[in-house]
């Protein structure tokens, strides 16, 4: 048998199991009695002769006529053109096997005792039956059975990662929108007074209104970009960009956030900078995402860094590597998931969506790139980047 599709696809008649046994017509009656009297699983015997499909031996009609003796010895040593079907029933190996049974019942009832032949442009390739059939009906019922459970238990996961994830947007969405109406409060209704002391205090307020409109805005973004790449509606606005710069760009924005966080943030890449043609816009935000994950995740004491090469092969490499708390081998798979976060006793402590990886990968694979993630549960992370060689650009020669 070839090897099972999936049940969703039709099943053919070139998973059934075929029987290559055949005969010429001018074999005997007797050849052919003893091999299928040999062989209880042959349903019948092709005849053949110079390639030629000219008829089919059914092993009921010829079993029963051989158990009588007189009739046998009149036609054992006959050419078994005698007593063959001139006209079997041929099969394309492409014919759909629900197909098959009810061509057998409309075209060829007796087909059903008989067998089949099945040909490809009238090359014989075998006989099958109904039994072989009935087998193989049976198991595309009961694979298509498991594939029906395992998209359900699937479901019920996405199910389920979807809850969860609507649970931690309330939580993500509410705390800011809390700041941002009882920070307004206290300015609208001058809580603390008019004085210069109070709306010095209210400026602080409205500073933190904005970092937290600013966070909402940013959270709204990362579920409006994810659903335009599920949809395949993210464009890129590609231009020449320099990789010396996307990576400066990153270390000033976490600089000082490292340094509270009691980090090391190390840069490292080659003397000459790389020229891309690429969307900087979206290669800053999965720079921004990594390394930002990367500090989140990283206890006190520890170290980050970001490195960027290029490959043998002339692709270019980013890599950011972290001595964090490291992800299970159990969650690799999940991590890229939309709507999964990695559940850690850490990861609850710090703010977040879970979006930022699953849109990492939209917009790198947008690039004709990958990203991969390699982490170990206490000894950190390191997340690759690789773009392809046709993304650089050619130095230019002033």
């Amino acid at each position: 048998m070839a090897a099972t599709p999936s049940a969703t696809a039709p099943w053919r008649a070139t998973l059934l199991t075929l029987h290559a046994r055949h005969l010429p017509p001018s074999a005997t009656c007797g050849e052919a009695y003893a091999l299928l009297a040999a062989d209880e699983k042959l349903p019948g015997l092709a005849i053949i002769e110079d390639g030629v499909i000219v008829g089919s031996i059914d092993r009921h009609s010829l079993l029963t006529t051989f158990a009588r003796p007189v009739v046998r010895d009149v036609y054992e040593r006959r050419p078994v053109a005698l007593l063959m079907d001139r006209a079997p029933l041929i099969v394309d190996p492409d014919t759909n096997i629900s197909d098959l049974s009810e061509r057998i019942g409309r075209d060829k009832p007796s087909a059903l005792m008989s067998g089949f032949i099945v040909a490809k442009d009238g090359r014989f390739i075998g006989m099958g039956s109904v039994l072989d059939i009935l087998q193989l009906q049976v198991a595309e019922g009961r694979q298509r059975g498991q594939e029906l459970e395992a998209a359900r238990m699937e479901a019920v996961r996405a199910d389920a990662a979807k809850s969860q994830f609507l649970a931690n947007m309330s939580h993500e969405l509410r705390t800011p929108l809390n700041a941002v109406i009882g920070f307004a409060d206290i300015i609208q209704s001058e809580m603390f007074g008019s004085g210069e002391a109070a709306w010095n205090r209210y400026k602080d307020y409205a500073g933190d209104i904005s970092s937290s409109g600013r966070f909402l805005l940013d959270v709204i973004n990362d579920i409006l970009d994810l659903t335009k790449a599920a949809a395949g509606k993210v464009e890129l606005r590609e231009d020449r960009m320099s990789v010396t710069a996307l990576v400066s760009s990153a270390e000033r924005f976490f600089r000082e956030r490292a340094q509270i966080a009691d980090l090391s943030l190390e840069i490292s890449g080659p003397d000459e900078d790389i020229e891309l043609w690429a969307d900087e816009t979206k290669l800053k935000q999965v720079l921004l995402n990594l390394v930002s994950n990367a500090i989140k995740f990283t206890p006190a004491g520890g170290r980050v860094s970001v490195r960027t090469e290029r490959r043998t092969d002339g692709a270019l490499a980013l890599t950011v590597t972290d001595s964090g708390i490291g992800i299970a081998q159990g969650d690799l798979d999940r991590i890229f998931q939309p709507f999964v976060q990695v559940d850690s006793s850490l990861a609850r402590r710090h703010a977040g969506t879970g979006l930022g990886l699953p849109l990492a990968r939209s917009f790198i694979e947008l690039h004709g790139g990958t990203i991969d993630l390699a982490s170990q549960p206490g000894s950190g992370t390191r997340v690759t980047v690789l773009l392809p060689a046709a993304r650089i650009l050619a130095v230019e020669l002033v």
